[in-house]
């Protein structure tokens, strides 16, 4: 069913929730081994609750192409950016933006991702996500999220939502996680959309706690 762009509604999002908390929970606990494993992030700790390169407006861009032979499956980290469609503002909405947050982690779960840092900007997002098992397949959990988003943005508004293709970083083994982390969480703040860490309402964690950074 796809996901609407109206009005936020409770009973949507305890649903949502309430079907998928063992799965996430899981997933996020393999995720934190995972990151400590790779990475220690000083400063940040493990959250206690819960769960760019765009093109410019007027021009169509090429579809970013995937690294030939890098399997993008498994225990892997990868930085995103997807860019919104004619670098429209949408994210700027509320409705728009909190149904895209609560779609992230949906799709997420399905395909055995954890979310260790999103930022929802007006016409971009930024993404640092963990594969949590062997078949986590990073193209099946973009496309999925892009799908049901794009396709419930334009039943809603007759416009399409993203650009096409998205650009990927696959982290190597010595990148720390913290590093991305922060850049990603300090995004609205270099671009004077809030003052403070943790004021933003689109960008966040589901692996730290990064108010206490």
């Amino acid at each position: 069913m796809a996901l609407g762009f109206g009005p936020t509604r409770g009973a949507c999002d305890t649903a949502a929730r309430g079907g998928q908390a063992r799965r996430f929970a899981a997933q996020r606990s393999v995720a934190r081994r995972f990151v400590a494993r790779r990475s220690v992030a000083r400063g940040f700790s493990p959250a206690r609750n819960g769960n760019s390169v765009c093109i410019v407006a007027g021009m169509r861009p090429r579809r970013p192409h995937r690294l030939c032979g890098l399997p993008y499956t498994g225990y892997q980290r990868y930085s995103l950016t997807l860019c919104v469609d004619g670098r429209q503002r949408v994210f700027i909405e509320r409705h728009v933006a909190e149904r895209a947050v609560l779609q992230l982690r949906q799709s997420a779960a399905k395909h055995a991702f954890a979310i260790a840092a999103y930022c929802f900007m007006p016409d971009h997002v930024h993404l640092l996500v963990y594969g949590t098992s062997p078949d986590a397949s990073l193209t099946a959990f973009v496309a999925h999220f892009k799908q049901m988003t794009g396709f419930a943005y334009r039943q809603a508004t007759g416009q399409l939502l993203w650009q096409e293709g998205y650009h990927d970083r696959v982290l190597r083994n010595e990148e720390q996680t913290e590093t991305i982390v922060r850049y990603i969480l300090g995004n609205p703040v270099r671009a004077g959309l809030t003052r403070e860490w943790g004021e933003y309402e689109y960008a966040g964690s589901d692996l730290f706690d990064y108010r206490r950074a």
